[in-house]
């Protein structure tokens, strides 16, 4: 079973489990109500009681019952936490954290696009995204077109950069970018060489 098929039979398990608790609470409150008489002091207070001792007696046994089953239904932890290792050197530690700087780079630029698009759309997906070192990230949109992430404080600015234009536009919609794409987007030059110049502008733009 998957994981989300597990968690939806648990979770029936459990609503199944209540309301059976519920409905043996409710009969022992009526039989104890059918079994005194009208004219016993505190007549109410023994009826609540009833149903409520046979609510949580229902509701031990059956816990007890679908035990097995619960067991079964469990989605493991991930064990990915336990097979990390701390680095050995201080170079490693460096590296480990520049490459964990760089993929949150990614997933807070893609995260944060909500400001262009809620729509689960292209630049909502973070592995598309290619983070840096420096916190920011860059998503190549097509061959002289590439949508640039600067996170400041804990805001995040979205520039359209162009491989042959000193001045990137600031992107404040999906429109807006869905509407600068045809200008902007350079067909001419091949797509490696256009690749290229924008790894280098971006790299040069994000270490000043």
């Amino acid at each position: 079973m998957t994981p989300l098929s597990r968690q939806t039979a648990s979770r029936l398990l459990d609503s199944t489990t209540d309301i059976a608790s519920f409905a043996t609470g409710w009969a022992a409150g009526t039989g104890v109500d059918r079994a005194l008489p009208r004219t016993v002091p505190g007549r109410l207070a023994l009826v609540l009681g009833g149903a409520l001792v046979g609510a949580i007696a229902a509701d031990e046994l059956l816990y007890v019952v679908t035990g097995p089953l619960r067991d079964r239904l469990r989605v493991p932890a991930p064990a990915s936490a336990d097979t990390m290792t701390a680095p050995s050197t201080l170079a490693d530690a460096c590296a480990v954290l520049a490459a964990d700087t760089a993929a949150d780079a990614a997933y807070r630029a893609a995260s944060r696009t909500y400001t262009l698009d809620r729509s689960g759309g292209l630049v909502t997906q973070a592995q598309l995204w290619h983070g840096y070192s420096d916190g920011n990230a860059a998503l190549f949109l097509a061959p002289g077109a590439v949508l640039f992430c600067r996170h400041t404080d804990s805001l995040a600015d979205y520039e359209l950069a162009q491989a042959h234009s000193p001045e990137p536009v600031k992107i404040t919609s999906l429109a807006q970018l869905t509407h600068l794409l045809p200008i902007h987007t350079d067909k001419t030059d091949d797509p490696d060489d256009v690749l290229e110049v924008e790894v280098q502008e971006l790299t040069e733009e994000a270490a000043r």
